[in-house]
């Protein structure tokens, strides 16, 4: 099957795209630059288009607006879905080469959703956008579902006999063929541990740095880069102890 050189990104909330982001996107054209790039914002995509997206869009949740979004785009255009923070490491011919829907398994042998590869009309991409259409963003005690889109596509991938196991797996969904690829391919970096993992078989690195965070958020993140993930921990456990201790 067929799959358009086409890469499809998502910037939503109308602010200026940073430096970073920006050099991501002059990345993929220097990497691929025979691809067309689309934006996908609030001029082209309908954030009233169901309920979940409608929500999370006036929750100024733009990463879950994304998440929908980028399905969207998939489903109607065919090609490559990009985070904005992916770097394109070479050129992407041979995975759309193979025709078919293509994911990649990310640290935690999740599946990951930084690098999409499909083919127009794909129909498990239409049953992915479907099971957001029974969902709200916001309940009615107003707290926010902040479930991910890789934890929906793992669970759904499972359901069709995915092993999150992190090697190379094709499986079968109605009429249509499903790879998952090894980690080292598209998701290679280890944001638990902040290590690249990359390897010459490494087409997109995601560098999970959290285009629609909070400025808190991303001072989290800075701390765990700084000490690690174990070091967080002691951390916590420590200003945990020495809080307690201080309101007895």
């Amino acid at each position: 099957m067929h799959i358009n050189r086409v890469i499809h990104y998502c910037w939503f909330g109308k602010t200026p795209k940073p430096d970073s982001v920006l050099a991501y996107i002059a990345n993929w054209r220097e990497m691929l630059p025979t691809y067309q790039i689309i934006e996908w914002n609030e001029d082209n995509f309908d954030i009233d288009c169901c309920q979940y997206v409608k929500e999370a869009y006036a929750a100024k949740k733009y990463a879950f607006v994304s998440d929908y979004a980028r399905l969207l785009a998939l489903y109607q255009h065919g090609g490559v879905y990009l985070d904005t923070d992916v770097e394109v490491c070479k050129n992407l011919d041979p995975l759309l080469a193979r025709g078919v829907l293509t994911f990649g398994f990310e640290e935690g042998h999740y599946a990951a959703t930084s690098t999409m590869i499909a083919p127009k009309a794909s129909t498990f991409i239409a049953d992915f956008i479907d099971s957001y259409h029974a969902r709200h963003f916001i309940d009615s005690n107003g707290k926010l579902d902040t479930t991910t889109n890789v934890q929906v596509l793992t669970a759904l991938l499972e359901a069709i006999g995915l092993a999150k196991n992190g090697v190379e797996q094709v499986l079968h969904y109605q009429d249509e063929e499903i790879v998952v690829l090894p980690q080292r391919f598209l998701s290679p970096f280890d944001y638990l541990n902040h290590q690249d993992k990359s390897s010459d078989h490494t087409y997109t690195i995601h560098h999970f740095s959290n285009s629609w965070a909070s400025v808190s958020s991303l001072r989290k993140n800075k701390i765990k880069k700084l000490i690690g993930s174990r070091g967080v921990r002691v951390l916590r456990k420590i200003l945990s102890t020495r809080f307690n201790t201080n309101n007895v």
